[in-house]
């Protein structure tokens, strides 16, 4: 597994930290899935831009 520090706004990691407890996850997992859910919206979108080209 790869590790990685990334630094957010205090008012965002708050808010992130909240909806991980809400959801009972670790901040970590609440990040992890933040990060597949925005790879998986690009893939989609090039996806897209790709079928619009043909």
């Amino acid at each position: 597994m790869k590790r990685v520090t990334v630094n957010v706004d205090d008012d965002l990691g708050a808010e992130a930290e909240a909806i991980a407890d809400e959801r009972d996850m670790s901040v970590s997992q609440f990040y992890a899935e933040a990060v597949a859910k925005a790879i998986r919206g690009h893939k989609r979108q090039q996806a897209l831009q790709k079928s619009k080209k043909r």
